[in-house]
């Protein structure tokens, strides 16, 4: 996929939005996720975050 932009005002507007990444995990011994709660029921919970996360489960 190719994207032109018509000035780099564009091509910086573009960079700079971030698109915020939903995670659901399994709430464990070694689980871990960062962000704002959506929803929590039982051991699941989906957390939503504006930068890339590391989910652990239990092992």
């Amino acid at each position: 996929m190719s994207i032109q932009f018509s000035n780099s005002f564009d091509a910086a507007q573009a960079v700079s939005e971030i698109t915020p990444i939903t995670a659901c995990v399994s709430m464990g011994k070694y689980a871990t996720a960062q962000g704002e709660l959506i929803w929590q029921r039982g051991e699941i919970a989906c957390v939503r975050s504006d930068s890339a996360m590391f989910v652990g489960k239990r092992i």
